[in-house]
């Protein structure tokens, strides 16, 4: 690959304006595979990994990221290193190339033993920000774009105002993560209180302190088969009686999310024994709903799909991980003077003849629509 082929253009740069307001686009990030954006039309390089941190925080402007959150993000599961300290080297890098300062932050903010958030101002022309996440699960703010799930996210909120320990489960790759952080909490009820959590390898220190807040308050806890893959039995077992414990305390509800081949781990925890009394399914998107998933982000940002390639994709792209990596390409390829996704992008990702799967394969862990 060229190196200077694959760095980001001066258009496609980090731009402080007014001292701090920054133009940043998620795609530009995405394709950038050696790391290299520009700033004030000078290039910056950072690794993989600080580029990998950089493009999280800016996808959730102002918001936390936690420390388990950038960990399975930017390392995955099956890393084994002292992530404090990476990921202090992480932000440090990150903070050096920006030209940020620690003690009077412009772009990332240090939340003390929780984790950063990105606080400079995003700038970005109409839907230049990617409406496909491809690799990378939907965030909250990502809510406008994420379709296909309404009927699930409402008919499972029924449910947890009824339960107060249930389960949702669904295999690798069905979208439990972008489902619960793009459909079923912005479509929360307008006076729940809910927070989101992910076990990690210390699943002890990621559940909440309690504040004493009234109203009833809903913790998620997402990709919940980390309790059993990456903590030890005795922080499993008091990991579960927390949770019982909790689900247990008034208004307070506990939803778990898991592969549904770590459901039956559940067993083992007397604690957990009541989210077998209500399990939740969530299969991959299929049929009119997945036909949705992939039209309505392109609508939203007023583009369209070449007439039948959305059938054509349904039709032929045999998971569903596919099919959201393939939608991110065909946006990366888009015609921007049309305001199409062409079929002409979709046959030189692979189309039909399925090579994306290579390419998919190569770009590391899966997520879905």
């Amino acid at each position: 690959m060229n190196r200077r082929r694959s760095a980001c253009t001066l258009s496609q740069a980090l731009e402080p304006t007014d001292g701090r307001a920054v133009s940043l686009l998620r795609e530009i990030l995405s394709r950038c595979a050696l790391g290299e954006l520009a700033k004030e039309g000078r290039p910056v390089r950072l690794p993989p990994q600080p580029t990998k941190l950089l493009l999280l925080l800016v996808r959730s402007p102002g918001a936390l990221v936690t420390h388990e959150e950038i960990q399975k993000e930017v390392w995955g599961h099956d890393t084994f290193v002292d992530f404090e300290q990476a990921i202090k080297k992480c932000v440090k890098q990150v903070r050096s190339a920006l030209g940020n300062d620690i003690v009077e932050p412009a772009y990332v903010e240090t939340v003390p033993r929780r984790g950063y958030r990105f606080i400079g101002p995003l700038r970005v022309d109409g839907c230049e920000v990617s409406p496909y996440p491809g690799l990378s699960a939907f965030l909250e703010k990502d809510a406008r774009f994420f379709f296909g799930r309404e009927g699930e996210a409402e008919a499972l909120w029924n449910k947890i105002e009824r339960r107060r320990l249930l389960a949702l489960i669904g295999p690798s790759g069905a979208g439990k993560s972008s489902f619960l952080r793009a459909g079923l909490l912005p479509s929360r009820r307008e006076w729940w209180r809910v927070e989101i959590v992910t076990p990690g390898n210390s699943a002890l220190s990621s559940l909440p302190s309690q504040d004493g807040e009234n109203g009833p308050f809903l913790l998620l806890v997402d990709a919940f088969e980390e309790l059993f893959t990456r903590n030890p039995l005795e922080v499993q077992k008091e990991f579960a009686e927390r949770l019982g414990s909790l689900s247990r305390e008034k208004d307070t509800h506990v939803l778990l999310s898991m592969r549904d081949d770590f459901l039956f781990r559940c067993h083992e925890q007397e604690s957990l024994q009541e989210v077998f009394l209500d399990i939740t399914p969530l299969g991959p998107l299929s049929g009119p709903a997945l036909r949705h998933a992939l039209s309505k982000p392109a609508a939203e940002c007023r583009y369209r799909f070449e007439e039948g390639l959305v059938e054509d994709m349904v039709r032929e792209v045999e998971r569903l991980p596919l099919v959201a990596f393939a939608a991110a390409q065909l946006w990366e390829k888009r015609d921007r003077e049309k305001k199409v996704l062409t079929r002409a992008a979709y046959e030189e990702i692979g189309g039909r003849t399925m090579k994306v799967k290579t390419k998919v394969k190569a770009g590391g862990s899966l997520t879905s629509i």
